[in-house]
């Protein structure tokens, strides 16, 4: 009966306790402990003095303990975005529970850009229900004196008798970029009709994909710019996920004879920096120059004699140049007449820019480029077919028209 009754007197303190607890009250870590330090002191039982005393339990500083913590990670916010992410908080507990967002916490939070609703839960009941709150989390990147980086920011949900819950709320702000091996280019000396590539490399150095993008080439006369088509990159846009690179082929491929300093403008998608290519480049003609310049031939009578004149031609560049007549060369004729019929050549694949077929350079004295024969054959070989069938054809529709006229003969 002793130590039944002793049992009792324990349940009736712990019930005690864990009122004063849930009321505000609370006890010190040192009350839990009897007087000489090994364990909770029991209350008086039965055959002990009536005179004895039991000490009243003194209050405990919930804020010095922490009930949980959570992490909510906006991750990687663009800056100038707004990001907004939602969480639930359940009572699992058998009391009501009240919670707030204290104005000074709201004003901290707004200096790192982020907002709460609600701020506040009052009386959330525990069981049996085990009802839910649910809150929201705005993150806004735009807001004044919220910088590029990694924001850390540490809120305690405090809870009214109760010790606080702290909520860490995390972001990386940051912008979408890409770095660039070479923003100056030069191309040298080009011939008028030929084509010289540079390539750069673009890569991604963020945390998040970046989409990029060339304009159109701005060549710089009199002190302003203007549009120029003697540039293109190809290709001229894509997106680069994190860590990645690719290679882009800037092509000068000058129509007239002049010098270029121009740029093309580089831009980065949600990223305001502007950023050029610079570019110096030359092209020069195949020129030759006759001397005299101007021929003239003394007169004659008609189907007399003839009159002739010397006249001297002049390479002034640095490169050989084969010279023929447009109008009497009959293997310009002919391969002009391969050009205009070959098909291949012209596919989309071998088109890199302005609806130039691409072709390697052709040296003087040789005959035109493997790609353009190789189209060439198959056109030819029909050609031929076609041509030997109608021979044979012909050949039939003459021998039947012979074996007619013998037979009315006899």
């Amino acid at each position: 009966e002793v130590e039944a009754e002793g049992r009792r007197g324990r349940t009736l303190f712990d019930e005690e306790a864990e009122r004063k607890l849930l009321e505000g009250g609370g006890l010190d870590p040192a009350d839990l402990d009897g007087e000489d330090g090994r364990g909770p002191a029991a209350p008086p039982g039965p055959g002990d003095g009536g005179g004895s005393e039991v000490a009243v339990p003194a209050a405990i500083d919930m804020k010095r303990f922490t009930l949980a913590e959570y992490v909510l990670d906006f991750g990687n916010v663009i800056k100038g975005h707004q990001l907004q992410r939602d969480f639930k908080v359940t009572n699992v507990g058998f009391s009501q529970v009240s919670f707030e967002f204290p104005k000074p916490l709201k004003a901290v939070m707004a200096q790192a850009g982020f907002t709460v609703e609600p701020d506040k839960v009052q009386r959330l009941p525990g069981a049996p229900d085990f009802e839910t709150a649910e809150f929201a989390v705005a993150f806004n990147s735009a807001r004044q004196g919220v910088n590029l980086g990694p924001v850390d920011l540490c809120v305690p949900l405090q809870t009214r008798s109760g010790p606080p819950v702290k909520i860490y709320l995390r972001a990386n702000v940051t912008i979408p970029d890409v770095d660039v091996s070479s923003d100056s280019l030069k191309f040298g000396s080009v011939f008028v009709g030929h084509m010289r590539s540079v390539y750069i490399q673009l890569s991604n150095p963020k945390e998040i994909p970046a989409s990029w993008s060339f304009g159109q080439t701005l060549q710089g006369e009199g002190g302003s710019w203007k549009p120029c088509d003697e540039f293109t990159t190809i290709p001229s846009r894509g997106t680069l996920n994190p860590g990645e690179s690719c290679n882009v082929q800037v092509v000068f491929h000058p129509r007239n004879a002049k010098n270029f300093t121009a740029k093309i403008p580089l831009k980065v998608a949600q990223n305001a920096a502007k950023r050029n290519i610079r570019i110096a480049a030359s092209s020069d003609a195949l020129r030759i120059r006759f001397d005299p310049p101007v021929l003239e031939l003394r007169p004659i009578l008609p189907f007399v004699q003839e009159s002739e004149c010397a006249v001297t031609m002049h390479n002034t560049t640095n490169a050989r140049i084969e010279v023929y007549s447009v109008d009497f060369d009959e293997q310009y004729l002919r391969e002009e007449e391969v050009l205009s019929r070959v098909e291949g050549i012209y596919a989309p694949a071998m088109i890199g820019y302005t609806d130039v077929a691409l072709l390697p350079l052709r040296q003087p004295d040789r005959p035109l480029q493997d790609e353009v024969l190789r189209a060439w054959e198959p056109i030819e070989a029909a050609e031929r077919r076609a041509a030997e069938a109608a021979a044979a054809a012909a050949e039939r529709e003459a021998a039947a028209e012979g074996g007619e006229g013998g037979e009315g003969e006899g």
